[in-house]
């Protein structure tokens, strides 16, 4: 049992994506939770309608490197872009790059090239929505290998009653795109009851199969409230 704090604004590339996905409580998305980027950095951020049909835009010019301090000596920034499409139907979908560098004190410039995509749609009671990213990644150094990665994320959410919901979800992150640092299979199940609105009672499962490590299943029970 825990709770979450969400008193910030995620940036660009994260919002759309949450907001279908709605559970941040039984996990964070695709890109957050492979560690792929950090879903919250200071930085200056804008955001607006791009036309009347529901594109809009988000920019950001950030640290890069989440709420952390920076190291001393070190030097870096993160440039962030998003093209939304939100009209006023179901569907929901999103384009995103970011670049960014890192210098450190000590050591050789590291740069970071990242490009996603979200499609989804949300009704009253059902969400289904796949996320999917390639990132490149480079040290300014004679014989330093580059690495490239890239990950997918499926999800479904069906509202069996106005109270009760089940949930489903299924990520791959390949071993140059994960925190693990192995290509790992994730899987969620959940099921969902409020027995008022802002109370959501979860007993959930979750499957971590690390691609040459060994699988772990973890039956959890998550108690999520909104205030």
């Amino acid at each position: 049992i825990g709770m979450v704090h969400q008193h910030f604004m995620l940036i660009p590339v994260f919002t759309v994506a949450e907001d279908v996905w709605g559970y941040r409580s039984l996990d964070a998305t695709l890109l957050d939770r492979a560690d792929v980027r950090d879903s919250r950095d200071f930085g200056l951020h804008a955001e607006g309608p791009l036309t009347a049909g529901g594109f809009r835009y988000g920019v950001m010019v950030g640290n890069g490197h989440g709420i952390r301090p920076e190291a001393p000596g070190e030097r870096g920034k993160r440039v962030y872009g998003q093209v939304q499409f939100l009209p006023d139907g179901p569907i929901r979908a999103t384009l995103g790059a970011d670049y960014g560098e890192a210098v450190p004190a000590e050591g050789d410039r590291q740069t970071s090239t990242r490009v996603s995509a979200f499609l989804g749609a949300e009704t009253a009671r059902h969400r289904v929505g796949a996320e999917a990213y390639y990132v490149h990644d480079e040290v300014d150094a004679v014989g330093a290998p580059s690495s490239d990665g890239a990950g997918l994320s499926v999800f479904a959410v069906v509202g069996l009653s106005a109270r009760t919901s089940l949930i489903g979800r299924y990520d791959y992150a390949d071993e140059d795109a994960d925190r693990l640092g192995l290509s790992e299979h994730y899987g969620l199940a959940a099921v969902a009851y409020r027995p008022i609105p802002a109370v959501s009672l979860m007993p959930n499962v979750v499957v971590t199969v690390p691609e040459g490590a060994v699988a772990t299943v973890l039956g959890r029970f998550t108690a999520a409230f909104q205030f």
